[in-house]
């Protein structure tokens, strides 16, 4: 300790040299000749508001030998010069901590992260980004108290989901979902009350459903007529190069309404080549793509896709009812409060007392178009989330407005017995922002240290947010029609496991069905690391 009861620089210094004589002596390892004793300069604790695309990472907190967000970060504050040469090797050396864990593909357009930091640099934050790559970004550094701790001095975070509307559909009639429902919860007797949301729910289930997949079937039968005309020869009428044949024809017609020989455009090239080379691959129940390259020889898989490509084209055109946006509403409402949420994660029992979560609101968004499909946004704001809670509410209430079903079944899944919910597409997820009003008000400026807000930085979050998020998610919906794999799955799967969605409810029967859980495909990748980390993980 130097005079005054401070202590010196010079000191840790000889502190900190000796503590590595003693660690080389006890591993039997060599001092790495890159540490030079007495470069060590004074650290300090900070807070990294940060933003990132989750796209490609196994999840937010460091887990070697995985690619993680706080590995990227961590490497880039050490070529910053941000982290000395004394720590590079171990980050706890360096106290990294953070406010929320999002789990593997989540993305966070505020987060924060705490550590010891070299804040000397005035242009640390620069350097820092120039050693990230453009889907991370540090939005500041500030330095806070030293017992500051990101996760327990965060009061609240808001959560975005971002889902098509088309996922409010209801289930094919001739689906196991759907015939279930048809047959356990049936219309209710006119007239009507359109103010019971119960009522209303259901009467949209009918009503919207029937209308839907009437016009699926005209174009069903449309498809099959052609098909049964001639098998053989069969041109998937969704396909690149049906619609390159359309085209190239209509152009023909345009430029000499009178076709002679010599300017008369032939598809009998395409129908020689494989009429399924070229057209949008529509994944499987399993979330696989489609095989493109299968040969013309097999025309049941051409009408396969063929109709595959229908059913997307329709969901995508579909636009979702102001009444149907409402028992959205009413259905997310029902979150809102403190609640037990142990069948919304896993490895949770009822008894436990942090199965308890307070939701503070629960809002869905006016319809949005992108390209050509609508979406909302979900946004929760919560003091706390378990894993996959967020993913299982969302899942739980799409499930219940696709299939009319009633409001208190959320308030029977937050009784004692366990009940099989499924985990909605984590891709969708972003962590929109952590709050630290307690720390804001009373500490940071007791302390004389800035708050810790995002608010400054809005804009360039937004434009981060549509660049590196938004139109990421929006791009692989596209491309793999993720919720409409998760939907088919479901609608699909054993009808014992899903009818408490209609009339029967939550029975005593349903705790032994949740004993058997549910595929990989709806459950969790992550139990065994929940079971020890279960008040970390996020998402």
């Amino acid at each position: 300790m130097g005079r005054g009861g401070k202590r010196s620089w010079y000191n840790g210094d000889r502190r900190e040299a000796k503590r590595n004589r003693v660690n080389s002596a006890q591993y039997d390892e060599k001092r790495p000749e890159h540490l030079v004793v007495g470069e060590k300069k004074p650290k300090r604790k900070a807070a990294c508001l940060v933003g990132y695309c989750g796209t490609g990472y196994h999840g937010m907190q460091l887990n070697p030998p995985s690619k993680t967000i706080e590995g990227d970060l961590f490497d880039a504050f050490v070529k910053a010069g941000a982290v000395s040469s004394y720590n590079s090797d171990d980050p706890k050396k360096v106290a990294l901590a953070r406010a929320a864990r999002t789990d593997k593909g989540v993305h966070a357009a505020g987060n924060v992260i705490t550590l010891k930091l070299i804040m000397e640099d005035e242009q640390l934050i620069e350097k820092v980004n120039q050693h990230l790559p453009p889907s991370i970004r540090v939005w500041d550094v500030i330095r806070t108290i030293n017992s500051f701790n990101p996760r327990t001095y965060c009061e609240s975070r808001i959560y975005e989901y971002l889902i098509p509307t088309y996922a409010f559909v209801p289930p094919k009639p001739t689906s196991v979902l759907g015939q279930c429902i048809s047959k356990n919860s049936p219309m209710p007797k006119e007239p009507i009350d359109e103010n019971d949301i119960n009522q209303l729910s259901r009467k949209i289930f009918y009503e919207e459903g029937k209308e839907f997949w009437d016009k699926y079937k005209e174009m069903e039968d449309t498809i099959m007529e052609a098909y049964n005309a001639d098998p053989e020869n069969f041109v998937n009428p969704f396909s690149k190069k049906a619609a390159a044949a359309a085209a190239s024809e209509e152009s023909a017609q345009e430029s000499n309404p009178v076709n002679t020989p010599d300017n008369e455009v032939s598809t009998e090239e395409h129908e020689k080549k494989d009429a399924t080379d070229g057209e949008t691959p529509v994944p499987t129940s399993e979330g696989n793509q489609s095989d493109t390259s299968t040969p013309k020889s097999d025309p049941a898989l051409r009408l396969e896709r063929a109709l595959k490509n229908a059913e997307m084209q329709l969901l995508k055109e579909y636009r979702i009812s102001q009444n149907r946006l409402r028992v959205i509403r009413e259905t997310l409402d029902c979150y809102v409060g403190n609640h037990n949420f142990h069948n919304f994660t896993v490895g949770q029992a009822f008894h436990q007392k942090n199965s308890n979560r307070l939701i503070r609101s629960f809002k869905a968004s006016d319809p949005m178009i992108i390209g050509n499909t609508e979406w909302i946004s979900l946004k929760v704001h919560g003091q706390s989330f378990m894993l996959h809670q967020i993913r299982k509410m969302i899942a739980l209430a799409v499930l219940m407005v696709r299939t009319g079903c009633n409001l208190n079944r959320i308030q029977d899944a937050f009784k004692k017995t366990k009940v099989n919910i499924p985990k909605g597409p984590g891709f969708g997820l972003l962590l929109e922002s952590p709050f630290f009003k307690g720390y804001n008000e009373h500490k940071a400026p007791e302390n004389d240290r800035d708050p810790i807000d995002f608010l400054k930085y809005s804009e360039s979050i937004e434009k981060f947010k549509h660049a590196h998020i938004y139109d990421k998610i929006f791009l692989e919906e596209s491309r793999k029609q993720v919720f409409h794999c998760f939907l088919t799955f479901i609608d699909s799967y054993k009808e014992i496991d899903f009818q408490y969605l209609s009339d029967i409810g939550i029975t005593a029967e349903e705790e032994k069905v949740a004993e058997n859980g549910l595929p990989d495909e709806l459950s969790s990748e992550d139990e065994d690391d929940a079971k020890t980390n279960k008040d970390e993980l996020e998402g």
